[in-house]
């Protein structure tokens, strides 16, 4: 739960699909919250100016929260951020939620 900080153990590897990635160390069900997605909150010009740096060394961990603000995971994030988003092979889903009056970003398995 995301409200309770409950989350699922994880650790990082290496992954077939691209770099480092993250894993759970045991099976989880569809739709179980795996961990919040943190990072350091930003406004949206403030986004756009890093990710054109990001984009430059191709590794960018920006995460848009709504139309005003946005997460950036590279400096202040957890090991979320090194979740693979490939679309074939896709595994985990992200869902913004409002919580307590704020938006975060729920990790959950997809399948």
């Amino acid at each position: 739960n995301i409200q309770l900080r409950r989350h699922q153990h994880l650790y990082m590897a290496k992954s077939a699909t691209a770099g480092w990635g993250l894993f759970v160390n045991k099976a989880v069900e569809k739709d179980e919250f795996i961990q919040e997605y943190t990072g350091e909150r930003m406004s949206q010009d403030e986004a756009d100016r890093r990710g054109k740096i990001y984009d430059k060394r191709n590794s960018s961990y920006i995460f848009n929260l709504n139309d005003q603000w946005v997460l950036d995971a590279m400096r202040k994030g957890n090991k979320t951020r090194f979740a693979n988003h490939h679309r074939q092979l896709q595994n985990c889903i992200a869902r913004i939620l409002l919580v307590k009056g704020d938006h975060k970003i729920g990790i959950f398995a997809k399948r």
